[in-house]
């Protein structure tokens, strides 16, 4: 592949976004800054900076805003350039197949985020890459504390699992309400945040995930289950002068050390596709043991990318079925039924499992990086194209 040349229109490493808009940008980004550059770093591909549109390709980096909110800019941007690429290495921009209606408006756009699709009804011009993956990697992106040693043969740990929820969403509360319901909360450690405002959209979300229909069994839950985290269990944002710092995560050691596994509470925010964040690479990234609530499919995704599940202690079959309650009840009776002397047993398998993992982020040959760089070349080559 020969060397790819970024168009900047400011400065190099700078957005492109026009001044006036750049507040629109996430706080990822702080404004001023892009990402693209730092992704091509971590894929290991070779680019060089140019201030010619003609030469180079323009990327637009945006952040957390729905593809209908970010249409006008699309609009104005796909006026403004010949083509262009939107994109955010962070947060979603499609969360539904049906928005695909935008690229058709817009034949001189391409979108790219985070989101992959479960089925084979892709637009061309929707290029998804695991950007998460390589944010993580980076440390002018994401800062992270890793503990590089699991003890898997560590017989009195003080919880069975752990299940962090940093934000509200419904499918958090569902996890929530659902640990409360089988008496998982006690003695795990599990963190929550209830929402800023309980609004009646909100109460209609929750009440159809768990498919109650008029019963409003779980609105005092609800209404009543207090905010509960753990001690330096940071999440960081600090902008300089408009300038992007990293984003530093950090998880107690406990979270790791004290935990037989992760109960990760990915964001379940699409039945059209998969979404991995920090929220399911952070414990991949430490080696330990997990099964995650999320959009159906991901756990068939991260085998697709060289991950192994922990198959000796989990059943991932859950992971096909379309509803979120029924993946979420299967989980919650996989927790229920764990034995830790059986997990002990094991340890020489879950290590081998573990070691994997950890390979499969930092070796740059991995499948994971294969399937990066592809996916970064494949939306080079639809650019070229358009």
């Amino acid at each position: 592949m020969t060397k790819i040349k970024l168009f900047y229109k400011h400065k190099p490493a700078y957005n492109n976004l026009e001044t006036d808009d750049l507040e629109i940008s996430s706080i990822w980004q702080f404004n001023k800054m892009t990402s693209i550059h730092n992704i091509l770093d971590t894929c290991g591909l070779d680019y060089e900076w140019t201030d010619k549109e003609e030469e180079g390709i323009v990327f637009l980096d945006f952040g957390s805003r729905n593809i209908k909110d970010l249409e006008p800019f699309i609009e104005k941007y796909g006026n403004i350039y010949k083509k262009c690429v939107v994109f955010s290495s962070q947060e979603p921009l499609f969360v539904q197949d049906k928005d695909y209606d935008i690229l058709e408006k817009y034949p001189n756009v391409i979108i790219s985020d985070n989101m992959i699709p479960i089925y084979d009804n892709t637009h061309e011009r929707h290029c998804s890459i695991h950007y998460f993956a390589s944010r993580h990697v980076n440390n002018e992106l994401n800062e992270i504390t890793i503990y590089p040693w699991q003890n898997f043969e560590k017989k009195d740990r003080r919880y069975r699992f752990n299940n962090l929820k940093s934000r509200w969403t419904p499918d958090k509360f569902l996890m929530q309400y659902l640990l409360e319901q089988n008496n998982l909360i006690k003695n795990n450690l599990v963190t929550y945040r209830p929402p800023a405002n309980l609004t009646e959209d909100n109460i209609r979300k929750v009440k159809e995930m768990l498919r109650k229909g008029e019963d409003l069994s779980f609105l005092d839950y609800l209404k009543e289950c207090k905010e509960s985290q753990i001690e330096n269990d940071k999440l960081e944002i600090v902008g300089i002068d408009g300038r992007r710092t990293p984003v530093v995560r950090y998880h107690p050691p406990e979270v790791y050390n004290e935990c037989y596994f992760s109960l990760i509470s990915e964001n379940v925010n699409s039945a059209d596709f998969v979404w991995l964040s920090d929220k399911t690479l952070y414990p991949i990234l430490n080696g330990h043991p997990f099964i995650v609530f999320g959009n159906h499919g991901l756990h068939i995704e991260l085998e697709a990318i060289g991950f192994r599940l922990f198959e000796n202690i989990f059943n991932y079959d859950f992971d096909t079925e379309y509803l979120p309650l029924v993946r979420a009840e299967d989980i919650i009776n996989q927790c229920k039924e764990f034995n830790r002397k059986e997990y002990v047993s094991m340890h020489k398998e879950i290590l081998e499992i573990s070691l994997h993992n950890r390979k499969n982020f930092a070796n740059t040959n991995s499948r994971l990086w294969q399937v990066v760089r592809k996916q970064v070349e494949r939306l080079i080559e639809k650019y070229n194209d358009l």
